[in-house]
């Protein structure tokens, strides 16, 4: 491979560091860019579920990741980093990196150093694993979200969880503490053009409800849901052993109702088959909230011309551009497929520069020949 191909990576998530180290394993010169000043995404905050066996939540993998990229000879990394601009095209693109905040710090095995200017990378192709955001449940006022106590989401238990602060958030009472976990909040809703389903979810909610059960023993829990995504063989293990302790209601609740009196949430649900709704009340509601877009792929989008789906996610690949986009910045997806992902578009990468490096030596690059 020549060393004039270098390959600019753009996001520092499980998506990017695998992508990238997985390149740079393979020879080829890559650059990660991350925004953040720290690598790992939305999994570097995602609390282990462990309880007395591992539960496959893969929340342990981000350090391996994280280290194995930073070890990395072949990669370097500018965190706190933007884009401000490209020109050229597929195979010599000439990009625009600038400190975002208060300087940009390149690291890496051998390179630590700070940028304190702007830097402009000769890059044959991108690869795009800008992440997701977490959908807002305040702007749906029936939830009570950031209105009404003792309402959360997933991502707030989560936080507790990994501060091993849980009674800050699930406080003992007398007489068991009830909790109920409404799945699908800013997802399978067709009205609002999100009809599609954020694929990490419901594993999410069965795997925290497994370690809160063995934290503590006294919950009473229910799940409301759709339909549950537990198609794996292995993960049905763990929702059998949830199974056994939660109640599972499909027919998710549109509001959630307070009492001063007794301090309890009630929501409604109609159960499968019927016909009148009922009532349940709980201490504590958990939202689990899903994936939308990232709203910074959007200049991402236009600077490098990468259509988007439906649903505003980033098109997988435009080869004749040499863009690629990888893990949730393409379509919703959890830790273990943001990585599957990734992988298959480092292959993809791999490929591409094999080809327009065949075609430039025959005397131009033609992406398409």
């Amino acid at each position: 491979m020549s060393k004039e191909r270098r390959v600019l990576v753009v996001g520092g998530g499980v998506a990017g560091l695998t992508a990238a180290t997985a390149l740079a394993d393979r020879g080829i010169q890559t650059i990660l860019v991350e925004r953040s000043t720290d690598l790992g995404g939305h999994a570097a905050e995602w609390a282990c579920m462990a309880t007395d066996e591992c539960a496959r939540c893969s929340a342990c993998m981000i350090e391996d990741l994280r280290r194995k990229a930073l070890e990395h000879p072949g990669l370097e990394i500018i965190t706190n980093a933007k884009l401000d601009g490209v020109e050229g095209g597929a195979g010599a693109y000439d990009v625009s990196v600038s400190p975002f905040g208060t300087g940009a710090v390149s690291c890496g095995q051998g390179t630590d150093r700070v940028l304190s200017s702007s830097r402009k990378l000769n890059i044959s192709c991108v690869v795009l694993t800008t992440g997701f955001d977490v959908y807002d449940p305040g702007s749906e006022p029936l939830l009570g979200y950031g209105r009404t106590d003792g309402v959360l989401t997933l991502k707030d238990m989560d936080a507790a969880l990994r501060r091993d602060e849980l009674e800050s958030v699930l406080p003992e009472k007398d007489g068991p503490v009830r909790i109920g976990f409404i799945q699908c909040v800013g997802s399978r809703d067709r009205i609002n053009g999100r009809g599609y389903c954020s694929q990490f979810c419901c594993r999410a909610s069965i795997r925290m409800l497994n370690r809160l059960l063995w934290l503590r023993p006294d919950l009473e829990a229910v799940v409301f849901y759709i339909d549950l995504q537990i198609m794996s063989k292995e993960f049905k293990v763990f929702y059998e052993k949830a199974k056994q302790k939660v109640e599972f209601v499909q027919g998710v609740p549109a509001e959630i109702f307070s009492s001063d009196k007794d301090s309890q949430l009630r929501v409604y649900s109609n159960g499968q088959g019927e016909d009148k709704a009922k009532a349940f009340a709980f201490d504590r509601i958990v939202l689990a909230t899903g994936i939308w877009p990232a709203a910074s792929k959007d200049g991402l989008r236009d600077m490098f011309g990468l259509g988007e789906d439906q649903f505003g996610f980033l098109n997988g690949q435009d080869e004749d551009k040499g863009i690629f986009a990888a893990g949730a910045c393409a379509g919703p997806t959890d830790i273990q497929g943001s990585r599957r992902t990734a992988l298959a578009t480092a292959n993809q990468v791999a490929s591409w520069l094999g080809r327009i490096s065949s075609n430039s030596s025959a005397g131009g690059i033609h992406v398409n020949a």
